[in-house]
């Protein structure tokens, strides 16, 4: 478990066989620490521990319906729908390697003219007419060229977080493999010159 808590990307996947386990080890604890509670001479500690095991039971439970109603609603899909009815046909989108999935919204290729580009030098040899980039490949680095060279202007962003009763929970720096649920997917435009 310490291993991959520790781990530079992290994949909440690989310690799920570890959680049940967790589980039980964590309710020994509760319980036992209950226990030790009610033999000490102060009557209050026990129902003090009581409401804070009620308080992070209630919102460990808001967390995962909050997770479950993002599930609902497929961020990739309507960015896809976004892009089919808003970019004109034969238009050239740049995307940072081969779409997948899992990363990018759904793209006709006979529709579009899909163009791979990892820097600068190829952004300005291709030129393609939009980009789309998404959280898996922020670390390329080309959101900060696309802004930096001010040739490309964001048109759309879709973007969604667990919420519940108001609640958003959000998404500062998840594990890896969460953001398959519900990345941030980006639109550039090329500006008209």
């Amino acid at each position: 478990y310490l291993f991959f808590a520790l781990a530079k990307f992290q994949k909440v996947r690989y310690i799920l066989p570890v959680v049940p386990f967790l589980a039980l080890a964590g309710s020994v604890f509760i319980l036992s620490f209950y226990k030790w509670l009610r033999e000490k001479s102060l009557p209050w500690m026990p129902r003090l521990f009581r409401y804070a095991v009620i308080i992070f039971l209630g919102w460990s439970f808001l967390y995962t319906v909050a997770f479950e109603n993002i599930m609902k609603k497929e961020i990739r899909t309507e960015a896809g729908r976004w892009i089919s009815e808003n970019i004109p046909g034969n238009s050239k989108i740049g995307l940072v390697r081969d779409p997948w999935q899992f990363e990018i919204p759904p793209l006709n290729k006979e529709k579009y003219k899909l163009v791979i580009i990892n820097n600068a030098e190829q952004l300005a040899e291709k030129a393609p007419d939009y980009f789309i980039i998404s959280d898996f490949q922020r670390w390329s680095g080309m959101t900060r060229i696309l802004r930096s060279q001010n040739s490309y202007i964001k048109v759309k962003e879709f973007e969604e977080y667990p919420r519940i009763l108001g609640i958003s929970f959000s998404k500062s720096n998840p594990p890896r493999d969460w953001k398959y649920t519900y990345p941030t997917i980006t639109v550039f435009k090329k500006r008209e010159q």
